[in-house]
């Protein structure tokens, strides 16, 4: 059975496709480490070294601690790490770490706010109220003297989260549910995100109510991936960060891209380029007609807006045209309260019309019955089962027209 975690459900979030290519086909690709997130790991393993001499009552100086630091920079070949920005130097990033790092030794040494309970403790769990098993990595437990259990994780980034921002609370309270099947007898926990490049710090203590949210949540992220598993979806997300993907060269909302700026020496099989060529003068022809589609249809609306206009100004309810005749129409029309205008009136307006014994007029909301309590299975085994005989697969194609920026590729 699959191991989920919050990192491998935050890359499906991110781009599902990614999700494939790593935790499913586990392609192999040329090794390329993007630097934030080595730098996230480097300061980690940092601060772990230091709890760990620190929980043992072993000296660790501040210089011993920016050796290591300075190790594990020395581990991957330089070649090999990807700065997010060409404005950075990898030596601009170890540089940022060691202030982190600096910064934090001085102000919370001699590191006596608790007793050390776990550094980088791995803690496996069963997702409450369902089979799907997850692991959890907590970068520091720590009790605290008044009692409180801290579950602290350390950031490196610049963005710093709210505890009401899904950055926070939907990493942390898989950390809480995770010590909570562990170590049930921690009741009084305190979630702690410490910002180490801005030097601030976010806790939040999570109710029982905001845990079963939580828990929600990660069970309807779990059936999703299930979900684009049995239907084959796992389709990419293109963004800033596709730019130092590892998976670039694999991915299918790239390859073609590749194929038309490159001098064809990387691809081997002709049919695929040219193939590849035929699609393009496919795709220029649908760009040239989408384009004067726009512009026609926004015309034409204008102009529709306008001839109705006229026909309220003058009175006629026909325009002669050249070879044609333009009618308007322009009449009142009795319609019932939608849901959308208003949740509350559509509403009543339901429980009316049921009231009144008139049940052949309510129809079934096949989509809101799919995606709202079949497809997240809300219903008994027994339901879903009734209802999976009347489940139909079919492919659907969105064609959509992306404009780029002048000079962007």
């Amino acid at each position: 059975m699959a191991q989920y975690s919050y990192s491998a459900l935050n890359l499906f979030d991110q781009c599902p496709q990614k999700y494939k290519f790593k935790y499913i086909d586990r392609i192999e690709v040329p090794v390329r480490i993007s630097a934030d997130l080595y730098l996230g790991d480097a300061v980690h393993r940092s601060l772990k070294d230091l709890y760990k001499h620190v929980s043992d009552s072993i000296e660790y100086p501040l210089e011993k601690l920016l050796e290591t630091y300075h190790a594990h920079w020395e581990k991957p070949k330089r070649a090999h790490i990807v700065p997010a920005s060409e404005m950075y130097t990898i030596d601009d990033y170890i540089r940022i770490g060691r202030e982190m790092l600096e910064k934090y030794y001085n102000k919370y040494q001699p590191f006596n706010e608790g007793v050390l309970l776990g550094s980088e403790m791995r803690l496996r769990f069963e997702l409450p109220g369902t089979s799907f098993k997850f692991t959890a990595i907590i970068d520091l437990l720590l009790k605290r003297e008044d009692g409180t259990i801290e579950i602290r994780d350390f950031k490196t980034g610049n963005k710093i989260y709210s505890h009401t921002e899904k950055g926070f609370y939907y990493q942390m309270g898989l950390y809480r549910l995770a010590l909570q099947a562990n170590h049930p007898q921690y009741k009084d926990v305190e979630l702690t995100h410490f910002y180490l490049r801005k030097d601030e710090i976010i806790r939040y203590k999570m109710s029982a109510d905001e845990l079963d949210l939580v828990a929600n949540e990660y069970r309807n992220a779990v059936l999703e991936v299930q979900d684009a598993g049995r239907l084959g979806n796992f389709l990419p997300k293109e963004g800033g960060y596709c730019s130092y993907c590892e998976y670039f060269q694999h991915c299918p909302a790239k390859i073609h891209q590749r194929l038309m700026s490159d001098d064809g020496s990387e691809f081997e099989d002709l049919d695929e380029i040219e193939r590849a060529k035929k699609a393009r003068e496919i795709a220029n022809r649908l760009v040239e007609l989408h384009t004067k589609k726009n512009e026609v249809t926004s015309e034409f609306e204008t102009l529709k807006a306008e001839i109705t206009e006229m026909s309220r100004l003058t009175g006629f309810s026909s325009f002669e045209a050249e070879g044609a005749d333009v009618k308007v129409i322009i009449k009142q029309q009795e319609k019932f309260v939608t849901k959308t205008e208003s949740a509350e009136a559509f509403a009543e307006l339901v429980s009316k019309i049921r009231k009144l014994g008139h049940d052949e007029y309510m129809t079934v909301d096949t989509t809101a019955l799919l995606r709202d309590a079949y497809q997240k299975k809300r219903l008994p085994e027994n339901e879903l089962e009734i209802l999976k005989e009347f489940i139909r697969q079919k492919e659907s194609a969105t064609v959509r027209v992306n404009y780029k920026k002048p000079g962007e590729e």
